[in-house]
This record gives C-alpha cells, structure tokens and sequence, in this order.
C-alpha cells in the first residue's frame, strides 16, 4: 500500500536524521529503548529502529485485505500522527 510506503519512508529520514544528530552531538534519542539501543553502537540502533517499523508495517499488510479502506485510513492517520511529532521533535532541538 502507498501508505505503508509513506510510513517507511517518514521512518527512515527518521532514523538517517536521528543518526546523524546524535553522530554531531546535537541531539539525544528520546526513546528509551532505542536510547539503550544506541549504547551499543549505531548498527544495534539501526536493526532495532528498522525492525520497530518493519514488523508492524509487515502485520498490517497482511490484515489489509481483511479490511482495506479501515487499514488505509489507519496508516494515514499514523503517518500524520508520526510525521507530527518527527516535526515537532525536530524543531524543539532549537528551542534547547
């Protein structure tokens, strides 16, 4: 579905942003597991951020003939809700 895509995509400028950020010393993960993640090293990170999205997105793509239009819907209200706070997050960097 364009909407998994869509998610995967926000994810992944997530996780490239959230690596980088914290590679230069301007930003902290704010997730704790993924914080804890990162105390071993930026691959323990990526695998753990990547399977956080990657396995969920699978699940619901194999519920999505179930029930296509709710199953769309849904990923699009999580994409504005992720992109959202992606923003948000993002934007409070400056405000430190």
């Amino acid at each position: 579905m364009p909407e998994t895509l869509l998610i995967s995509a926000i994810c992944m400028v997530d996780l490239m942003s959230t690596v980088y950020l914290v590679l230069m010393g301007i930003a902290e993960e704010s997730n704790p597991v993924l914080k804890q993640t990162l105390s071993y090293g930026i691959g323990a990170f990526t695998a753990t951020k990547i399977l956080s999205f990657l396995v969920p997105l699978a699940l619901i793509e194999l519920l999505a003939p179930r029930n296509p239009a709710f199953i769309r819907m849904a990923l699009k209200v999580g994409a504005l809700g992720y992109l959202a706070v992606y923003v948000l997050g993002t934007l409070s960097l400056g405000l430190h």
